[in-house]
Formats: C-alpha cells, structure tokens, sequence
C-alpha cells in the first residue's frame, strides 16, 4: 500500500510538472465552443437559471448543462480559467484512478507507472483537457468507476459500490451514448458477483436508485416533449450518419417516390430557416413559450439553438428517414460503416498549433500510434464531412490493437466470473462492456465524431495495452528462461 501511494505520489508530481510545461509553451484552455456546441444550451440561459435550463433540454441528459451553468453563475474566475482548472482536475484524476486501478489488476508499479504515463502525455488526451467538451469528464469518470468497482471486487465495501454507482449514473446523466441498459447491466453485475460485505440492500437501494433518476428524466421527456428517452436529437445523427454518405440522386428517387421526406435533403445540423419551407415557422409549445431555451431556435450567441421544440417533429422525421433508407438500401448502410470503424481508430483532435511542448508530444505519439493513411472518398456523398470531397485520416494501428486486446482480456474475464464467480474479475468485464458498448453503439449511429467517441476510453485502452505488453514480455522471458535450464 505504500508502495501504490508512492507511485500515487509521483504520478500527480509529473502531472503537474507536464501541465506547467504545456502552459509554459503556449497551451491554453479554450471555451470557443461554450456558446456554439449543440449540445450545449444557450450560456446566457444557462448562467441565468442553471437548473431550470437543465432540466428543459431534451437533445441531450441534463448533467453536463447544469455542471456548465452552475460554473458560469457561481464561479468567481473567468470561464476561461474555471473550466480550466475543472477538466485539469479530470486530468490528474484520471491518472490516478488509472494507476490505483493497475495495480489493484496485479500490474508491477514500474509497468503500472509506464502505464499511466503513456496516459498522461497522450497529445490527444492533452487536447480534450483544453478543450469544453463533456469527452474529458466522461473520460474521467469512466476511470473512476472501474477504479471504484475494482476496489469493490476486492474488498466487497458497501462505499465503493456507491461510488461505482454514482459515477456510472453521472455518466449516463451527462452522455446519450451510454443508454439506460448499459447502466442496468454494469449496476447489477458486481453485486451478482461480489455481494457486500455489509446488508445487500443497501447497495442494491443505491444502484435501484440511480436506474430511477435515469428513467424520471426519461418519463419526463415523454411527458414534456413526447421523446422517452435521454436525448431527442438520434434523429439528426442519424441522418447524418445513413442518408448524407447516400448520393443525391437517390436521395431525390426515395424523396419522389415517398420513401423519404424533403426533410432528408437539408444538410444535417442546419438552422431552421433552411427546414421553415418544410417543416412551418417555429413555434413553441403552449405550456412554455416564455423559456427561449424552448421557444427561440437561436441561441444568443447567433447560433443555432437545437433545443427549440420546434425541432423535435423535424428529429422524428428524420428518424422515420434513416430508417426507411436502410431498409431501402441495407448494403450501403453497412458498407459505411466501414468508414465509422476506419474513424473510430483515427486521431480525434489537432493538437498542432498549441505550443512547443505539444508540438513535440504530437511528434513522437504521431510514430508511435503506428498511423496508417486512409482516404474517405465523399465525392458522392449527398452531403460531405468538413464539405470536402474527401477526407484524409491516420488510423493507428496502435488502438486497434489495444482495443483487440483489451476484448480479448474482457473475455477471459467473463470466463473467470463464470467459471470461477471471481469478483477481481468484474472491473475488466466492466471495462470490455463499456468498449464494445461505445463501439457498436458509436459506429451503429454516428458517422463523424467516432473519433471523439473513442476518445473517452483511450485512458483505459492505452493502460492495458502496455499491461498486456509487458505480461508478454515476461511470459516470454520465462520461458527462455526455462528453455535455458
């Protein structure tokens, strides 16, 4: 134990010495997207009732809204330097969960603290921590729930279980992409497994707990805006990822034939003056018209405000759309999905231009990913990525790796609670649930941000990847060792 808090120790030392250096050269936290993501609410809104704006969206869970407008009203620094400090605090605690977490897996400290710093000057990594978007503290509570149930697998603590469980349903409060099914199974698996050594009710209460916050906000969408589930919005992703990779000229077939709505033929993401020919002028439900969050389809900012009710028929319009084109043309579907793996392993961030010590770390991890160049041809695509006709990407072969092996490992780990009921078990079962669910979730409705998505469980497949290498490093020198006697 004193060993692990030592590694501890020395993991926060380089973290705050690299952070310093990153500054130093000329990284910066940027807050460009506050008032431009569509996931994120109108900020003045926000600042003004944090709360209420919250629990008004239905594009997306409530936690990651509310976490931003409580920083922008109570806060008394700037918003530039308070989320600063906030995803640099997800940062450091993700390198210490990462680490605590290795070593409760039976990694050596040395590997273990290799592990972590792999972890910790990932560019990659570095430019999600600068950056407002809810993929770093996503990515942070990812690691200290497996960390958490870790610690539960081994001790069978009442207290750790409730930490596991707060994070799992912050998780799925804050990110669409973690479904409420997810959260049931990850919820009832250690218990199953591992019961407490304490009164099992009182675990059980705690994850019963959290599945029912979920589905409240879930029943109150419905309720509200018609939409039982955490966000509204699959409709508009959808598009996206099945009828803009799909070519204008069938596109216009399906519209004239009624397979499809004129709606399938405006851009994805637009703002609704391009769908008011369409759809009619936006107006808001009568129950609420005074909440621009609601009423106003644009945002102060300028900028489209993709929680205006207005938008909802259009989402489940375009919902209707996708999944009659992939019932019209399944093949296609499928085939572009190869393009959502080919960007699920490529870089999710430019770390260039943000200073010297960047530069330099994006330098060697650019070699070391093992990249590989791939090109998307979009020249007959109804509507292109980024507008261009095609689009470049370096896909490692590095995370493909970490990620075959890291499934390999979650089975063997599923084997080991089966076989055996092993509560150590459950944390690397918990991890393989958590990948293949953001992959095949992720590449099943999204064609565009993969990336970003994978960019979440890049603490966890970096971190195996190098425990599973020097396991094989080892195994292999015992036996030379044995062959040599």
């Amino acid at each position: 134990m004193a060993a692990q808090r030592r590694g501890s120790l020395l993991v926060a030392a380089v973290f705050l010495v690299v952070r310093v250096i990153i500054w130093t050269s000329g990284g910066r936290f940027s807050t460009l997207y506050l008032g431009v993501q569509p996931q994120l609410l109108d900020p003045a809104q926000l600042r003004a009732h944090p709360l209420r704006a919250a629990l008004s969206t239905h594009i997306q869970p409530p936690l990651y809204n509310f976490f931003v407008g409580a920083v922008l009203r109570w806060s008394p620094l700037s918003a530039r330097t308070s989320f600063g400090l906030l995803w640099g605090a997800c940062g450091l605690a993700i390198v210490l969960a990462l680490h605590d977490f290795l070593r409760e897996l039976g990694a050596r400290p040395a590997v273990a603290l290799i592990a972590t710093l792999v972890v910790l000057l990932d560019p990659y990594l570095v430019a999600l921590e600068h950056s407002l978007s809810y993929d770093y503290p996503v990515a942070a509570m990812l690691v200290v729930a497996v960390w958490s149930v870790a610690r539960y697998g081994s001790t069978g603590a009442v207290r750790w279980y409730l930490a596991f469980a707060v994070t799992v349903t912050a998780i799925v409060l804050s990110r669409a992409l973690f479904h409420p099914l997810w959260l049931a199974l990850v919820l009832a698996l250690p218990l199953l497994v591992r019961p407490p050594t304490a009164n099992v009710r009182r675990p059980a209460a705690i994850g019963a707990l959290g599945l029912a916050l979920v589905l409240a906000f879930m029943v109150s969408n419905q309720l509200r805006f018609g939409s039982f589930g955490l966000s509204s919005f699959l409709g508009m992703n959808l598009q996206a990822s099945v009828i803009s990779p799909m070519p204008p000229d069938q596109v216009r077939r399906l519209v004239a034939d009624g397979t499809l709505s004129p709606l399938s033929q405006v851009r994805q993401f637009s703002g609704y003056q391009k769908y008011e020919p369409i759809a009619g002028p936006c107006r808001a439900h009568t129950d609420h018209p005074g909440q621009p969050i609601l009423a106003d389809p644009q945002k102060s900012t300028g900028f489209s405000n993709f929680n205006a009710e207005c938008y909802l028929p259009i989402y489940r319009q375009l919902q209707t759309d996708a999944l009659a084109a992939i019932k019209a043309d399944p093949g296609r579907y499928v085939r572009n999905r190869g393009t959502g793996i080919a960007l699920f392993f490529s870089s999710p961030a430019d770390t260039r231009h943000q200073g010297a010590a960047m530069n330099a770390l994006t330098d060697v991890y650019d070699v070391a990913l093992l990249p590989v160049d791939h090109v998307v041809h979009m020249e007959h695509w109804q509507t292109t990525l980024g507008g261009f006709p095609f689009l470049r990407l370096k896909i490692s072969l590095l995370l493909a790796a970490a990620f075959v092996i890291v499934a390999i490992r979650g089975v063997g780990a599923v084997r080991r609670l089966v076989r055996r009921r092993d509560p150590t078990a459950v944390a690397e079962v918990f991890v393989w649930l958590s990948v293949l669910w953001v992959a095949v979730v992720g590449t099943t409705v999204e064609l565009g941000e993969n990336a970003r998505f994978r960019a979440t469980l890049d603490p966890l497949l970096l971190g195996l990847l190098v425990v599973a290498v020097a396991a094989g490093v080892e195994r292999v020198n015992r036996a030379r060792r044995a062959s040599a006697t």
